[in-house]
């Protein structure tokens, strides 16, 4: 595979086992999606505003991507039929992390409005918002089950919420 031109922030492989390709993006303002046989890009993807991407995420089920950053919404295409879904507003600044949970109906994003908001896909809207960190938080995971997401915080703590996501985040002290 060739570079692109300026600084990729994110890459991420299809999960999909018969399918040889990965997203990869960053200050190019746009998504490629690679071709990992012919080292050739397939396909691009351009985000509603033109913005720095920071991160990237294939959904599990292989056919939706959304990607984050410096505009503050969450953008998710259709990988497959090659167009976008939606374009999600509500953080506050850049969305430095995303992650699909497992069954790819709901995502998960943070940033450095110190919030950690769950989405969901079908409906291209905010179901829950998790506060409770200090700061800014710059990466997000889901658990397997869908049911706990954890958030790293630039405290350098990371703190985690077990779904309905009604209680307080659980601070762990990446240090201890």
């Amino acid at each position: 595979m060739q570079p692109d031109t300026l600084w990729v922030r994110a890459v991420d492989f299809s999960p999909n086992q018969s399918s040889s390709y990965a997203l990869a993006a960053g200050h190019d303002a746009q998504v490629s999606l690679w071709e990992i046989g012919s080292g050739g890009v397939s396909h691009h993807f351009e985000p509603e505003k033109p913005h720095i991407i920071a991160d990237v995420d294939y959904a599990p089920n292989g056919r939706l991507a959304a990607a984050v950053g410096w505009s503050g919404a969450v953008e998710i295409w259709d990988v497959v039929a090659e167009k976008r879904l939606a374009s999600l507003e509500g953080h506050q600044g850049v969305i430095y992390s995303v992650a699909f949970t497992a069954d790819s109906e709901h995502l998960v994003t943070c940033g450095e409005d110190a919030t950690v908001r769950v989405w969901s896909v079908g409906q291209g809207a905010e179901i829950a918002r998790l506060t409770g960190p200090p700061g800014p938080m710059r990466a997000v995971a889901t658990s397997s089950d869908g049911k706990t997401v954890a958030a790293a915080g630039w405290d350098g703590s990371v703190y985690q919420w077990t779904y309905p996501y009604i209680e307080r985040p659980t601070p762990r002290n990446a240090a201890q």
